[in-house]
Parts: C-alpha cells; structure tokens; sequence
C-alpha cells in the first residue's frame, strides 16, 4: 500500500499471495512513472522494506526511506489508519475465491476511497479532489 502522506490519498495497493522486496520496488517503479516521487518514503520495518532491493532502488531514485521505530507505528498513523479502513470495510465482508477476484474488489474499494467523500479534508472534499488542489499549489508556487 503507498499513501500520499499529504493528501492521504491511496495510491496503489498490490495484493498478491506473498510481497518480496523486489516485488515492492516494481510497484514504486510503476507509481513513479504516473506520478513524480516525493523525497522521502515511511514504512515499517517490514522484511520487503528493509532489504538490499529497496535500499537499491532508495540509492537509485534518490528518496531517503524513513522506517517507523519499531515500539512506535503511529509513526505511520496515515498507514494505519487505512489498513483499519481497508479490513474493516473491504477485507472483513468480502469473499475472496481467486487472487484475481481480491485484486478487482481491493482496487474497487480503493479507487471508491479515493473519490467518495467527504473525509476530513478542507471542505469536505474527496480525496481526489484535495489532491487536485495541491496539484494546483504546488505547479504554481514552481
């Protein structure tokens, strides 16, 4: 799961039987081709974090990783947050009978994350749409 740490939006969430380090850096590699990657990355201490793949590509992409410590996860409180929201409303009540089948539904959701609304954004905006905003700030403060 990679979540925009200032708009909250989710960005991408790969389901998959097991996630490898090399299995992340592909998805990183996917999202920085749609969408410029910020300078710094937070994750826990995860094994598909940690590894030589990602350091790798942190070396590669010039993005500093910042691990949450290890007695503290709210540190990822944004993370956090949308694991509870991902199980409670997705996760819990569904029936998965293939990975293909949880991949679709999981992708549904996020996508209806990102633009349902309101969340507790400035006005109640979707999340897509707050993103928009910022978008907007940040090419004219450029």
């Amino acid at each position: 799961m990679v979540i925009n740490g200032c708009t909250r939006e989710c960005l991408v969430i790969q389901s998959d039987r097991s996630l490898g380090g090399k299995r992340v850096v592909s998805v990183l590699d996917r999202l920085a081709e749609a969408r410029c990657l910020s300078e710094m990355r937070t994750s826990d201490n995860g094994p598909e974090f940690i590894g030589k793949a990602l350091d790798g590509w942190a070396w590669r992409t010039g993005v500093k990783l910042h691990f949450v410590r290890l007695d503290n996860p709210m540190e990822n409180h944004c993370a956090e947050s949308l694991i509870g929201k991902l199980r409670e409303e997705c996760l819990s009540g569904s029936w998965f009978l293939s990975l293909a089948g949880a991949r679709e539904i999981i992708e549904a959701w996020r996508k209806d994350y990102n633009s349902a609304g309101p969340h507790s954004s400035p006005g109640g905006l979707t999340l897509r749409e707050y993103a928009g905003i910022m978008t907007g700030l940040q090419l004219a403060l450029e």
